[in-house]
């Protein structure tokens, strides 16, 4: 890697030229010779380098290797690790707050720069929202649900977030539009990780889904859905859902009609349900059983779904859910399940972004976007697994924030 100064006497020069392989991410095709020009934390110019009229005051030359917009992890909690989450959500605030700092810096590290945290406790995720947007702690940008709405002993309950009947959940989504979120998180299937939770029935009525969508998009924010399939996935995308998460039982022509109908995006986390991460000794000694068990169940399935929603042509977005770090098992997934690599790598940067509602700010290297930029070694279209392992630098709204692999921010 190269890295130039240049002066010239006739004007003063800003921005740092970054030369490379450039991936957009909008699904075309890798630029040869590329380049993209920073200045004052956006992307003043991208394209072809022999293209571009672009003066610098810094040229950084990193040859061969290629630029990726800053991945985008659309679907994470930021209080939790793989494993037995019931244990680790009856933990103490202050604990979880600290471990919850320490993540955001693994995600930041790996060349996540934004963030959807769908789901924990106390206000936590606001709190730490704030001090990475103030440049006090080192993470990627957050975007927050707090408290998930579910019912009295529902899916994730620990969380905080119960709410039975129209009226409560009402109040209880009012609540957490007052401590700040950026989004609305509904259980409207049971899930995986709480015991005697049927990930494929309904744990609210649709009179409350729709409610609680309703106050959302009230109040300007976005509403997501927890929701492997059966009646409570069909009840979200009815009511004008935003994003439906994992969807992994979801097989009904009409309602896959329905989501490509209405543009309801999906976010999924394939690695979750891969039939060979189940094969893995160490991991049914990191789950309770029930958890293995459920988990186990829905994966072959989720498997067979997936390129029903390709055909269909359905947004897809991705996320580690709380696998910090380690988005590469997620696009690795993705391409598993039939996806090419450009469409993985747009699901993990345009997609998220637009599961976000920032697709304007950032998740692609185009002009007038927020500068986030993630080096990598390894060429990605021939081991993309490798090559989001392989990161060499992160830029995040303009500042290098890794170099050589070090997080220093």
């Amino acid at each position: 890697m190269l890295v130039y100064n240049l002066f010239r006497r006739e004007r003063a020069l800003l921005g740092t030229l970054l030369l490379g392989r450039v991936c957009v991410g909008d699904g075309r095709p890798l630029i040869d010779q590329g380049a993209v020009l920073v200045e004052d934390g956006r992307i003043a110019l991208a394209g072809r380098a022999p293209d571009l009229e672009a003066d610098a005051h810094e040229v950084i030359d990193y040859g061969q290797r290629t630029l990726l917009p800053g991945l985008i992890d659309a679907h994470n909690h930021i209080c939790l690790d793989p494993g037995d989450h019931e244990r680790q959500m009856r933990e103490p605030l202050s604990l979880m707050s600290m471990k919850a700092t320490q993540r955001c810096r693994v995600d930041l590290r790996s060349g996540v720069t934004t963030l959807r945290s769908v789901g924990d406790p106390g206000g936590i995720d606001v709190q730490l929202r704030e001090e990475i947007a103030a440049g006090r702690l080192a993470g990627p940008r957050l975007l927050v649900a707090g408290a998930p709405i579910t019912r009295t002993g529902g899916h994730a309950w620990q969380l905080g977030g119960e709410a039975d009947g129209v009226d409560a959940v009402r109040r209880t989504v009012r609540q957490q539009v007052r401590l700040g979120v950026d989004l609305i998180k509904i259980m409207a299937s049971g899930g995986v990780s709480t015991e005697g939770s049927d990930p494929s029935a309904a744990e609210m009525t649709a009179e409350e889904i729709a409610t609680a969508i309703e106050e959302a998009h009230a109040r300007g924010l976005k509403a997501a859905a927890h929701a492997h399939g059966g009646p409570g996935a069909r009840y979200a995308v009815e009511s004008g859902i935003d994003t439906v998460e994992h969807g992994t039982q979801i097989d009904d022509p009409d309602l896959i009609g329905l989501m490509r109908e209405r543009g309801t995006l999906m976010v999924i986390n394939l690695w979750n349900s891969n039939p060979k991460r189940y094969e893995d000794p160490a991991m049914k000694a990191r789950y309770p059983k029930f958890h293995f068990e459920k988990g186990r169940a829905l994966a072959h399935k989720a498997f067979e779904n997936f390129p029903r929603f390709l055909a269909a042509g359905i947004p897809i977005a991705t996320g580690t859910d709380c696998h910090h770090g380690k988005m590469w098992l997620q696009v690795e997934s993705l391409v598993e399940g039939g996806m090419s690599v450009l469409q993985a790598l747009q699901a993990a940067t345009l997609m998220g972004a637009r599961a976000c509602g920032l697709e304007q700010e950032t998740g692609s290297l185009e002009q007038g976007k927020l500068a986030d930029v993630l080096v990598v070694g390894t060429d990605p279209l021939t081991d993309v697994a490798a090559a989001l392992q392989d990161v060499v630098d992160v830029w995040q709204a303009g500042k290098r924030v890794v170099v050589d692999g070090v997080l220093v921010a």
